[in-house]
């Protein structure tokens, strides 16, 4: 993709940082906030993303506010997480969005990864494909509990398991993604750029990650 135009609203510059260092300087890296997917507002919990890459990898950490009930129950890999408490990261290295990856972690630390095919979903509403059969080779994930209650999830993700290592100031497009229960069980669902729309598979609504 070509270098977007600044002013428009969801560019997310990710920053390259030195893997000698050995860790990643958090408070350093620009940080976003999800929003209501289905409508723009602010949410009831709060959630931060950041994002920045080393030679070989992206790095990506939510900071997620929580209001002390976490639905959480599925125990393997490519169970259908979103059906809980779950953040996600669509990829689209191509970005013409007719295929991403969607990559979901859990507050257990489980993993559903799938290749998506999407054929104007949701207007073609047999156009999404899911194959769950492909995985992340080589993606790391921590969950790890703060000691007011939230959680911080980071996700590592190999460029060999994408396109590539992206060039200076090449663009993918992508999305960032929470759903959560409440106590009285309402589902509530967030989204870096909000697809105004049910479902997280608008590919038209994905925000763009400009490697800075």
């Amino acid at each position: 993709m070509q270098t977007p135009s600044s002013n428009l609203p969801y560019v997310y510059r990710c920053p390259l940082v030195l893997e000698e260092l050995g860790f990643i300087d958090w408070d350093a890296i620009p940080r976003i906030e999800l929003s209501d997917c289905r409508t723009g507002a602010q949410p009831a919990l709060r959630t931060y993303v950041q994002c920045c890459r080393s030679a070989h990898e992206l790095h990506v950490r939510f900071y997620c506010e929580e209001d002390g009930v976490i639905v959480s129950s599925y125990t393997e890999r490519d169970d259908p997480l979103y059906k809980e408490d779950v953040v996600e990261i669509f990829i689209d290295e191509g970005g013409d969005g007719s295929q991403y990856k969607e990559i979901e972690v859990s507050p257990r630390n489980v993993i559903f990864d799938a290749a998506i095919t999407n054929d104007n979903y949701p207007e073609n509403a047999q156009g999404l494909k899911v194959n769950t059969s492909w995985d992340m080779e080589g993606m790391v994930t921590s969950v790890i509990p703060l000691q007011n209650g939230d959680l911080e999830y980071q996700i590592t993700i190999p460029f060999s398991s994408l396109d590539g290592v992206p060039l200076d100031g090449q663009c993918w497009k992508i999305n960032f993604y929470r759903i959560d229960q409440d106590a009285a069980g309402i589902r509530r669902y967030w989204a870096w750029s909000p697809t105004y729309h049910p479902s997280f598979h608008l590919a038209t609504r994905f925000g763009i990650l400009l490697f800075d």
